[in-house]
């Protein structure tokens, strides 16, 4: 058993009123895709019938500020009818102290995570991240490291981003093959799991802002694909959607989009996808602000606290 602190759940309770000996509960397992499936899931309903959500998180709780935290019980576990299980390509505590509490022979739907790594080739972890008040995560969670070896350098503004941008073009790998890669890795995923995803991903991520991080933070029309995916393979005990998922409302589509962390992608990566016109003058959502590549790297580089 692992310690308490591991112990959260996060709940969605059913809509319309229904009687406790009425609601039923899934349980939903995974990262932050997974989080954003179970928003989606539990907040378009389901016709006539009363499923409790929950949400068991395969990471520190509490760590991404999800709403709704509650402690996770064993009477809650015992009685999930069913699960919606995130495939992981390790053996994960987290998962297995959940997976322990189940009920033998619970009906499971597993489904996978996405990430294309392959979008931001210079990632990496980012040694001068400190958590402040406002920002809990840091203000650049995540590192660059072209851009580390320019801020040693001591340059700032136009003549850091442009010694950044020789520097990395030539030091760019080979895209194509960081491309099938990672589609390679998601076809694997995919064979392991009820709910096949790489298929939509090679098809759409060239022409909309599909995937907004290494790490897999996602668009709504990635997460409502899941979602709708997932519902059609769990139907037998779900139902029919109250409301399909292709007419949320703005207000369901911000709910699952996955926070305002877009890391901008370089013009070169761009440029060899064959990434559509939404790439062009793209503005990405960033901690409350709205920079381009440029203006990014200008405050990442040298690591800007001044906004």
């Amino acid at each position: 058993m692992t310690p308490l602190a591991d112990a959260y759940l996060y709940v969605i309770e059913p809509q319309g009123s229904w009687s406790p000996d009425e609601v039923r509960n899934v349980l939903v397992y995974g990262n932050c895709q997974a989080h954003a499936v179970y928003q989606a899931l539990g907040h378009v309903g389901f016709q006539g019938a009363p499923w409790r959500f929950i949400f068991a998180p395969n990471h520190a709780p509490g760590s991404q500020g999800y709403p709704g935290e509650t402690d996770l019980s064993d009477d809650l576990l015992a009685s999930v009818a069913l699960v919606l299980w995130q495939c992981e390509t390790f053996e994960n505590p987290r998962g297995q102290v959940v997976r322990g509490r189940l009920p033998a022979g619970v009906p499971t739907v597993r489904f996978p995570a996405v990430f294309m790594p392959c979008l931001w080739p210079f990632i990496c972890p980012e040694p001068r991240a400190v958590p402040e008040p406002r920002f809990p995560h840091t203000r650049f969670p995540y590192g660059d490291m072209i851009g580390l070896e320019i801020a040693k350098l001591g340059l700032t503004g136009p003549a850091a981003v442009s010694a950044y941008m020789d520097l990395s073009r030539v030091r760019m790998p080979d895209l194509p093959v960081r491309l099938e890669r990672d589609f390679a890795r998601m076809r694997k995923t995919d064979a392991a799991c009820d709910v096949g995803i790489a298929g939509f991903v090679a098809r759409r991520f060239r022409h909309s802002h599909l995937i907004w991080s290494a790490y897999g933070h996602a668009d709504h029309a990635l997460v409502f694909e899941i979602a709708d995916r997932v519902a059609q393979a769990a139907a037998r005990q779900l139902g029919p959607v109250t409301h399909p998922f292709d007419s949320a409302t703005d207000e369901m589509k911000d709910r699952v989009g996955m926070g305002p962390v877009q890391i901008p992608i370089h013009p070169a990566v761009a440029e060899a996808f064959g990434l559509g016109p939404w790439i062009v003058d793209k503005r990405y959502a960033w901690m409350g602000q709205h920079w381009d590549f440029v203006e990014y790297l200008q405050r990442y580089i040298p690591y800007d606290t001044d906004w």
